[in-house]
């Protein structure tokens, strides 16, 4: 705008007529870029004042936090798979199998199995009614010698010396 002078004369044709339009825009784009300026030094300066520093070391934080993110996406991704596998295990163990080995080769096989439609009980149901000799429980017997009863314990000597002496503290025969 200092030049206002030579801005008319240069719009101003033979017969004296003023192009008044191309003044308008030619005064708009000087401000347009006068205040784009303005607004980055003024945003400089707010942010060096509140302790931010510059834009770019701004881009630069939030590119180091966008890694941050996808690294503890991962993370998390990964604590909850070894949780539904824990979960998975849990499940089978309680199914009664006990030999490490074999969880690990049902878990395989179970897994195999589980798609969108198909969540891991009902694969592990599936899995159960083709093999069912994975899942056969031995209940355990106890030495019974034959007569079908659990054989009495006896006491030791001192327990018997005990009991007969104090019978209020020890009991007979309990």
């Amino acid at each position: 705008m200092k030049d206002l002078e030579k801005l008319i004369k240069a719009n101003t044709n033979e017969t004296g007529v003023i192009d008044f339009a191309t003044i308008e825009l030619a005064i708009n784009t000087e401000e347009n870029n006068l205040i784009a300026v303005g607004k980055k030094e003024a945003s400089a300066k707010v942010l060096s004042d509140i302790g931010l520093g510059d834009i770019e070391s701004i881009k630069k934080t939030i590119d180091e936090h966008g890694s941050f993110k996808t690294e503890s996406e991962k993370t998390i991704d990964e604590l909850t798979t070894k949780a539904t596998n824990l979960e998975r295990k849990s499940a089978l163990y309680g199914a009664g199998i006990t030999d490490n080995d074999q969880v690990d080769y049902i878990m395989f096989n179970v897994n195999k199995r589980v798609t969108e439609t198909k969540d891991f009980d009902v694969a592990l149901t599936e899995f159960k009614t083709e093999k069912p000799q994975y899942f056969d429980t031995k209940s355990i017997t106890f030495n019974t010698k034959g007569n079908g009863k659990i054989p009495p314990v006896k006491k030791a000597g001192w327990e018997t010396i005990l009991a007969e002496r104090r019978p209020d503290v020890f009991g007979k025969d309990e």
